[in-house]
């Protein structure tokens, strides 16, 4: 398998990568994180996935919003999380203002990892008072709130973007995303490299690298992304995008496909304005991360051709347009494959419409990301030469000269030919590029290339048996 047919499995990767950081970013609730009760929704999902992290199978049931039921239920805890400033608002958020009873029997209070011992004291006196039904003994107050696994100054932090907690948060949680783009761009990458030949440990090797690079990329992705979503620009933006759904919704076709996709993504039948909410998210977050994903893989084009000078402005131009189209494709891909997974998936016994979601997801994002780009290329292609191809021509014509000059035989020509063919690696010819003044003095160029290889012909001339003239004979 040739190179650029390694690039576009590798691009199925990195297709796939953002919308499966979408899906999981939509699956949080950091589209509420900007609200007034922000700090809450941020300690639900920090706690949620420490208890993740420590191997609990925890449930983030809140999302569902229904009337005083648990946010998170914890093996057999079920939890109603309260983050407020103090722990008398925290614990006074349990009760009904009007009633002054407990509003969450059968449910604990997961507070503030600092405002434990406050709360637990305050409780024993709402429990003296007898506004917590069905519980009379002080003592009980110790199981019926909660430590917290963050404190309220974390949490707020958390919710708000540009600062050291809520970057460590989405290091973690994106970091599982991450490993699973890491993992599925190694396979693909591996089983690539060995049929092409390739040795077993060669071929891991490479992979390797070639999947830490992916894995990178997508973590960079999620963490900017992630940041970017927790201001109100974005959410500015969900409002707009809900706007436009709505009046799709009116359309047979538009509805149609506002349906497929809420349902794709959710894992079971959604319709209404419940379909229109969710999809305008997906919609907005594919968005974001694409949008993200894109400038991350032009970054370190953008340092080769700013800093580096290795590649020239258009072809740093032509690599932007080629992963834009790529990761727009991607992300386009992913919400039509997730819908006919989702379709696909509820007829198969076993499979169901969440797999079959994410599954055709996936296989969605991937095919699309890789056409998207193969097109793009094309279409680049005919508007702009590579750096790499408009030097190899350069260095045809170079040694075509050098050849003349020196009246090489086709032999030597084929000699000469072979050792060009070896040196000019892309790395080799990145490095002429730069020393020759970003590739546009041409007499630059030739006198690199003339430096680099004459030597080689004259080794070669040298090489020729000596002619003797004929003497005169007397």
């Amino acid at each position: 398998m040739d190179d650029q047919s390694r690039r576009h499995r590798d691009r199925a990767a990195e297709s796939a990568a953002p919308p499966l950081l979408a899906n999981a970013t939509d699956a949080t609730q950091i589209a509420k994180y900007y609200t007034p009760g922000g700090t809450g929704f941020a300690a639900e999902d920090a706690n949620h996935a420490r208890d993740l992290l420590c191997g609990r199978r925890p449930k983030l049931v809140g999302v569902s919003n229904e009337k005083n039921g648990a946010d998170r239920i914890v093996g057999r805890l079920s939890l109603q999380s309260k983050y407020y400033r103090s722990p008398a608002e925290t614990v006074a958020a349990a009760f009904d203002p009007e009633s002054s009873l407990y509003r969450y029997p059968g449910h604990a209070l997961e507070v503030p990892r600092e405002q434990y011992d406050a709360c637990v004291e305050l409780m024993q006196r709402r429990i003296r008072s007898g506004v917590v039904p069905g519980i009379d003994n002080p003592a009980e107050a110790e199981s019926l709130i909660q430590r917290g696994a963050i404190t309220y100054r974390q949490a707020r932090n958390i919710a708000r973007p540009g600062n050291i907690e809520s970057l460590k948060y989405d290091v973690v949680t994106q970091a599982v995303v991450s490993s699973s783009s890491m993992g599925l761009s190694f396979v693909v990458m591996y089983a690539s490299r060995v049929w092409s030949g390739e040795r077993h440990n060669t071929a891991i090797r490479h992979a390797a690298r070639d999947a830490s690079l992916v894995g990178g990329q997508t973590l960079a992705t999620g963490v900017i992304s992630a940041q970017i979503l927790r201001t109100k620009i974005a959410a500015a933006s969900s409002a707009a995008i809900r706007h436009v759904l709505r009046a799709s919704y009116k359309t047979t076709v538009g509805k149609r496909l506002v349906k497929g996709v809420a349902t794709g993504s959710l894992g079971k039948a959604v319709s209404g304005a419940a379909a229109t909410n969710h999809v305008a998210k997906v919609l907005r977050t594919n968005a974001v991360t694409a949008a993200v994903a894109a400038a991350v893989m032009t970054t370190p084009d953008f340092y080769r051709a700013a800093f580096a000078k290795s590649i020239s402005w258009r072809q740093f131009a032509k690599n932007a347009s080629i992963n834009a189209s790529q990761t727009a494709a991607g992300a386009v891909g992913w919400l039509g494959g997730a819908a006919g997974g989702a379709a696909v998936g509820s007829f198969i016994p076993g499979v169901g419409t969440a797999v079959g979601g994410i599954v055709g997801g996936v296989v969605g994002a991937a095919s699309a990301g890789v056409a998207g780009s193969k097109l793009a290329r094309s279409c680049a292609d005919r508007l702009v030469q590579d750096d790499d191809e408009r030097l190899r021509e350069i260095i045809l014509i170079e040694m075509q000269l050098i050849a003349c000059e020196h009246l090489l035989t086709q032999p030597e020509i084929e000699r000469l030919g072979k050792v060009v063919e070896e040196t000019a690696t892309s790395d080799w010819i990145c490095v002429a590029f730069r020393q020759s003044s970003k590739g546009s003095d041409r007499e630059a160029l030739a006198e690199l290339l003339r430096q680099h290889f004459e030597p080689v012909v004259l080794a070669l001339v040298d090489e020729r048996p000596m002619i003797a003239l004929p003497r005169e004979t007397a």
